[in-house]
């Protein structure tokens, strides 16, 4: 996993807004439906979503869950 897909997991697990994520750690990209594009085919990669699983499981349960 390169740099960037590391810190474009990390920005996705704070808020899991791919969009958001990929702009933030991809700062070339200006356009919305470029970064969504890219950003959910790295949602793809093994070894992204690897990384973002086993961040999951660290994350108390109280945070998962959002109340409406």
């Amino acid at each position: 996993m390169t740099e960037k897909q590391k810190r474009f997991c990390d920005e996705y697990l704070s808020d899991l807004n791919a969009t958001r994520a990929y702009k933030a750690v991809y700062k070339s990209v200006k356009s919305d439906e470029v970064a969504k594009a890219a950003a959910s085919r790295l949602l793809t990669n093994v070894n992204v979503k690897k990384y973002i699983a086993d961040r999951m499981e660290e994350i108390p349960v109280s945070y998962t869950h959002l109340t409406l």
